[in-house]
């Protein structure tokens, strides 16, 4: 166990303060906890070090709130270079290197009787239940698909209907069930980044979705919808019982419905009311006992929007909109144009670490996290970055992106 703390660097720009701390939200004497299990609990990106990069996703707005997170996020170059783009690094936190130093750190809290706020759900062995910052029952029930009927207005949901896998291969081979639809896995296990989810728009991909949930014991069939907008409305509602509405952004996904990024606080004009059915949900949510903050997944097309998902936890593009007030500031720019994106860099570490303080001072981007995989168990040099790119429009937000990719950056 590294337990590390940082002075903040001498050449830093002016302070980048999220517009609430974490603190405020989830009350103090708490540790940050943003790693998914190490066993197969959940439905994440298969590649494994994805993993270990989003326990550096919030690094940036922790405040003074301490994290656990893989050492190859918060490297001593990685940490000085963020500093003097004006973030707040957290003075204390608990590294670790290895699958086996991150059971260790567990351990430890476990006998040290500290909560965390922990992001993903733990088998039990790993995460006793006295661990959680609050009831665990009580974010394992927001978070399971089957359980969006329950919190979202009736006006507000897709039709759905949950599945039994062999009624799911049934259906589709007797052609009772055909495509366009959206299948999600029904087993309440924690998802990210919309894996999990299978969007079918042929009869190839039904066929396809047979093996994508061969394992799963329950589907839930939603209908599809073409829609012009998907946005994430994320909210807060702290220890001490306010809600606090965070902002918005509109995501970018793939065919296959992977996020691939988001733009910031984007305008749409049925988003004050789905701002307010939000609300709503969240008010609920709290009543049952959530303190967090929350993400929630709204698609809208021509005449209504739709509440198709409830991320109860941080979201990709949550430290974004945290930051969203002074990071805009400190650029000077009036209705800005903000785009989260992530970038990997092949040549070498250091040659990032100069490229990326050169960005900041041309204000190219600004990087709230970065992952250098030579310290973690992952030996393959993997460089990779997300941050922020800050335009007054989407062109010239674009042009940035070029500038970036011509220096060795790749999306």
């Amino acid at each position: 166990m590294n337990k590390e703390s940082n002075m903040k660097a001498d050449n830093s720009l002016s302070e980048l303060k999220p517009s609430i701390s974490i603190a405020e939200i989830y009350g103090d004497n708490l540790i940050y906890n943003p790693r998914p299990s190490l066993d197969e609990h959940g439905h994440f990106a298969e590649n494994p070090v994805i993993n270990e990069i989003i326990t550096g996703r919030e690094i940036s707005i922790m405040g003074n709130t301490p994290i656990i997170c893989c050492e190859a996020v918060a490297t001593a170059p990685a940490v000085d270079c963020l500093e003097k783009a004006g973030l707040l690094i957290p003075p204390v936190r608990y590294t670790y290197r290895s699958e086996e130093e991150y059971l260790k750190l567990l351990k430890h809290f476990t006998k040290q009787n500290q909560k965390l706020i922990i992001q993903h759900p733990h088998p039990d062995n790993q995460v006793p239940a006295s661990l959680y910052w609050i009831d665990p029952a009580i974010p394992r029930f927001l978070n399971d698909k089957k359980s969006i009927d329950k919190l979202v207005p009736e006006e507000y949901c897709l039709s759905r209907k949950p599945l039994s896998y062999e009624k799911l291969a049934e259906q589709i081979t007797n052609n009772s069930l055909t495509a366009p639809v959206v299948l999600k896995t029904g087993d309440g296990e924690p998802t990210a980044g919309g894996f999990g989810v299978k969007i079918c728009k042929t009869p190839q991909d039904m066929q396809e979705a047979l093996t994508f949930f061969s394992d799963v014991e329950e589907v839930i069939a939603e209908q599809y919808v073409n829609y012009n907008s998907n946005i994430c409305i994320q909210f807060a509602s702290s220890a001490d019982g306010e809600i606090k509405y965070l902002g918005n952004s509109e995501q970018i996904v793939t065919e296959d419905g992977n996020h691939k990024g988001s733009w910031l606080n984007v305008n749409h004009e049925k988003l004050p009311a789905a701002v307010s059915a939000g609300e709503k949900i969240m008010r609920v949510a709290q009543e049952k006992g959530y303190v967090g903050v929350a993400g929630f997944d709204v698609i809208f097309d021509n005449e209504k929007f739709y509440f198709i998902d409830l991320n109860f936890r941080l979201n990709a593009s949550t430290g974004g909109l945290l930051l969203f007030e002074s990071i805009t500031r400190q650029y000077g720019i009036n209705n800005p144009e903000v785009r989260l994106h992530s970038f990997s860099f092949e040549k070498k570490f250091d040659e990032l670490i100069s490229l990326l303080e050169y960005s900041v001072k041309e204000q190219l981007f600004t990087p709230l996290s970065i992952f250098n995989s030579e310290h973690s168990d992952y030996k393959n040099r993997d460089y990779r970055v997300t941050g922020l790119i800050i335009g007054t429009s989407r062109d010239e937000v674009s042009a940035k992106i070029t500038r970036l990719q011509n220096e060795g950056i790749t999306p």
